[in-house]
């Protein structure tokens, strides 16, 4: 790949919500309470039956902000993966998100197979402060 070609990539990519970075240590407490946040729910799974839960748009929401704290692209492969969320499910509530603007779906440049799903900045911004300020009433 050539460097122009290779540039392109690059500002493609860049374009996926990273959104400022923050500081080190209020991104470390936040990677450190959405993964429990994240990992409670499984958890629940050793005491309840999971079939009473019904959250599937939690934990994508849950699973898409995690990923972007850990900077790491979200396929919808690895989506269904992580949240243990049926495909069709997860298919359902991506399409509502996206005709809400919660999430933007973006196909993979290099893999026309692959498809990128990413918070939209706004609903980012919201996950941010649930996630500072757990306890607040508003």
């Amino acid at each position: 790949m050539n460097q122009e070609a290779r540039q392109s990539v690059t500002d493609y990519y860049a374009q996926f919500g990273m959104l400022q970075p923050l500081p080190a240590t209020e991104a470390m407490l936040l990677k450190r309470a959405v993964s429990r946040a994240i990992e409670d729910r499984r958890r629940r799974a050793q005491f309840f039956s999971e079939d009473i839960f019904g959250e599937p748009a939690w934990d994508i929401l849950l699973e898409l902000y995690y990923a972007e704290l850990m900077q790491v692209r979200m396929t919808l492969a690895r989506l269904y993966r992580r949240t243990g969320v049926a495909q069709t499910t997860a298919i359902r509530w991506l399409k509502l998100f996206e005709r809400r603007g919660i999430v933007d779906r973006r196909d993979d440049p290099l893999d026309s197979r692959r498809i990128f799903i990413t918070l939209t900045p706004s609903v980012s911004d919201a996950m941010t402060r649930f996630f500072q300020d757990p306890d607040a009433d508003s």
